[in-house]
């Protein structure tokens, strides 16, 4: 075997480690992706629970009560009642996580 044998046989070495390495990167970023979306699709399904519990909430409301004036005067300060009444469930939801 002489020197230009050896040095195809370590360039075609070195070209397999790079197109190994070239497809495992492309692996990991597959796989790092499809967590980044699993975990975005998660976030949507729990925001959209979240949601149905607010306007739950605001269609058990009773306007009169002494909490659905309390809550009345809470929403002035969001845009939108389901946008307050969002953030009494996260609220409820933490304590009751204990946070």
């Amino acid at each position: 075997m002489n020197k230009t044998d050896i040095d195809r046989m370590l360039g075609d070495l070195g070209e397999e480690y790079r197109v190994r390495d070239a497809r495992e990167a492309a692996e990991r970023r597959a796989r790092e992706e499809g967590a980044r979306l699993a975990a975005s699709d998660q976030r949507a399904r729990e925001e959209g629970a979240m949601r149905a519990k607010a306007r739950a909430y605001l269609a058990e409301l009773d306007p009169k009560s002494p909490t659905g004036q309390w809550f009345a005067s809470f929403a002035t300060h969001y845009a939108t009642r389901e946008e307050a009444a969002l953030e009494v469930i996260r609220a409820e939801s933490e304590l009751e996580r204990g946070l």
